[in-house]
């Protein structure tokens, strides 16, 4: 649900920003309007709280590139009314799904909830990072981050600030998974390319914010 959570997201932030920043006429306005309402009546039911946190990151990176780019009082007065309407639409969905009986299947937001999945990814990643300094130049083998989940729990125990969760086979984290399974030879074969792909579009292209807004989603 994650992957599934990361492509709403994403498909709403660039619909986002085609609305606010690319010029087209009045129907299609509205019809893409009705697709990012469409998209954020979705999120009230996505379990990935890494989706909601990348919309929210990625309108705020865009509304850092509108702000201070120059961009124009039109331009600013449509970031704040595609701003408004998936703030509004989001948590109508809410509402209107305990009105018609369908607030079992919303996604629990509740402080309970989001401690108890960030404590749990917490322990993937300071696992991870700890089998990545083991074996830091080739990790441990590809696919081997279960079998070092649960050999930690089996060597050391449960401390204080670990959460045990037995179903585990990821960490959650892109460059926790390739360190810990790879090292620094996997990091510079996997990731090497991509890093570098990034850092020159970052380089050649004049609209940062919106590069990093629009990458948000997909990097979290």
């Amino acid at each position: 649900y994650n992957l599934l959570g990361s492509f709403v997201a994403t498909l709403l932030v660039l619909a986002a920003a085609a609305f606010v920043l690319s010029p087209m006429r009045p129907l299609r306005r509205i019809v893409l309007a009705l697709i990012i309402k469409f998209f954020t009546l979705d999120l009230p039911f996505v379990q990935s709280k890494t989706s909601l946190l990348g919309v929210m990151l990625s309108l705020s990176v865009l509304g850092l590139h509108v702000f201070f780019s120059g961009a124009g009082r039109q331009v600013m007065h449509r970031y704040g009314l595609i701003l408004a309407l998936v703030l509004v639409t989001y948590f109508s969905g809410f509402w209107i799904s305990e009105l018609i009986g369908l607030g079992d299947q919303l996604a629990s937001r509740t402080y309970e909830a989001n401690q108890s999945s960030f404590l749990t990814r917490y322990t993937m990643w300071v696992i991870g990072f700890w089998g990545f300094l083991e074996k830091p130049l080739f990790g441990h083998g590809l696919g081997s981050y279960l079998s070092l989940y649960m050999d930690h729990f089996g060597r050391y125990g449960l401390a204080e600030e670990l959460t045990f969760y037995r179903m585990v086979s990821i960490p959650h984290n892109l460059l926790i998974h390739v360190l810990s399974e790879t090292g620094l030879f996997g990091l510079v074969i996997i990731m090497g390319p991509i890093i570098w792909l990034g850092l020159r579009l970052l380089g050649q292209s004049d609209n940062r914010w919106l590069v990093l807004a629009l990458l948000t989603p997909i990097l979290l």
